[in-house]
């Protein structure tokens, strides 16, 4: 495709210069003048408006004139043209306006010819105009009026026919760079090349997260035993429990021993004789340790006392010569544990109240084979305690054997 231009001389008007497409050119082709439109006539349609309106310039001639008119389908242009010259005149203009024109089909847009307004004089204006095709097989042009409406008077002086395109000219000078256009959307990703050589490992990153723990695996079969460890020292629970005590029995008089599975308080024994009555024969020789001893009590509503301190001590007397001689007599062994009752006021426990109080020695004391052991239980206070109607009294410990 390219652009040829025709320069036309018309009379009474200055040179004009229009591009013409070069597909269906061959040159210009005269024919005498003739008159193809003429608005003012009564078969025209009447003036050019802004409307668009399509006028037929080739084959039959111009309905809208007497047998007189020299442009007919042999004298005219013919239905094959595919641009004409012509010259337009405008006529009659009833305020400000223009004249557009463009092939039939395409929407008139460029205004060939301007007028101020009415009492404007005919003006003229020669152009080469494309023709596009009717749909009846006839070639013409659309035209619209860009303001107020008008007459207008078509002469056509020639016309161009189609032709073989021309070989192609030499290459001209390429012309200076133009402006960079936008960047257009990006194409689609072509395929993968070739895996590259290897770089040079980089510096170690920092550590992710820990991930989530995994499931747990299957258990792994049971090791071979291992060998048997020495054996371990030998040992044993003395228990010593007075079992519950009531009213008036409840008592603090001391020394007062509670002999080993016993279930009562009894009151102090007179002679060593009769703590033997009380006392636990240690079978083999080793230590007494981790003396655990407690006090349960039941505090009656609404009755005040003093702090009340229960002690347990256990004591000794030894074996000797395989014969235990009753007359020697019974000894501390230094193995105490302390338990002490709260004091309480007339509000303290207004409805009743169970308590315990708790204490612990840890030793350990050496015995020997044959001795015999006895818990001894002492008080801080003498009688017995006035907010208390029940007791009882427990302890143990551990008698450990090489």
């Amino acid at each position: 495709m390219f652009k040829q231009l025709v320069c036309l001389l018309t009379f009474g008007f200055a040179l004009l210069t229009l591009p013409v497409e070069a597909q269906s050119v061959t040159g210009f082709i005269a024919i005498t003048p003739c008159r193809m439109v003429d608005t003012r006539t009564d078969s025209s349609g009447g003036p050019i408006t802004s409307a668009v309106r399509n006028l037929t310039l080739t084959g039959a001639a111009y309905s809208g004139f007497s047998s007189g008119n020299p442009c007919t389908a042999a004298a005219g242009v013919p239905a094959t043209a595919t641009a004409v010259a012509v010259n337009f005149t405008l006529v009659n203009v009833a305020g400000p306006a223009d004249l557009r024109a463009a092939p039939i089909g395409t929407a008139p847009t460029s205004s060939i010819m301007n007028a101020t307004g009415p009492g404007t004089p005919a003006i003229a204006n020669a152009a080469v105009e494309r023709v596009a095709s009717d749909g009846a097989g006839n070639e013409g042009v659309s035209v619209v009026s860009g303001g107020s409406s008008f007459n207008l008077i078509i002469d056509v002086l020639g016309y161009f026919l189609p032709g073989a395109i021309g070989p192609t000219g030499s290459t001209g000078a390429t012309g200076a760079t133009g402006l960079t256009g936008a960047t257009g959307s990006t194409g689609s990703t072509g395929s993968t090349g070739s895996t590259g050589a290897t770089g040079t490992t980089g510096s170690t990153g920092s550590t992710g997260s820990t991930g989530s723990t995994g499931a747990t695996g299957t258990t792994g079969s049971t090791g071979s035993t291992g060998a048997t460890g020495a054996t371990g020292a030998t040992g044993g629970f003395i228990p010593f429990s007075s079992g519950p005590i009531f009213g008036a029995t409840v008592t603090a008089i001391s020394p007062t021993a509670m002999g080993f599975g016993s279930n009562q308080v009894l009151a102090p024994p007179s002679s060593s004789v009769q703590f033997g009555h009380y006392a636990f024969t240690i079978p083999t020789a080793g230590t007494l340790s981790n003396l655990q001893a407690s006090v349960d009590v039941h505090f009656t509503p609404s009755t005040a006392q003093v702090a009340w301190t229960y002690v347990f001590t256990i004591y000794r007397s030894p074996c000797v010569g395989g014969i235990v001689d009753p007359t020697i007599p019974y000894t501390s062994t230094g193995l105490v544990a302390t338990t002490t009752l709260p004091a309480t006021s007339t509000i303290t426990y207004p409805i009743g109240q169970y308590v315990s109080a708790c204490g612990t020695a840890a030793g350990p004391i050496a015995v020997a084979a044959g001795d015999r052991i006895v818990l001894v239980l002492t008080s801080d206070q003498p009688g017995a305690p006035p907010a208390i109607d029940e007791i009882g009294f427990s302890a143990g410990v551990f008698c450990t054997t090489p």
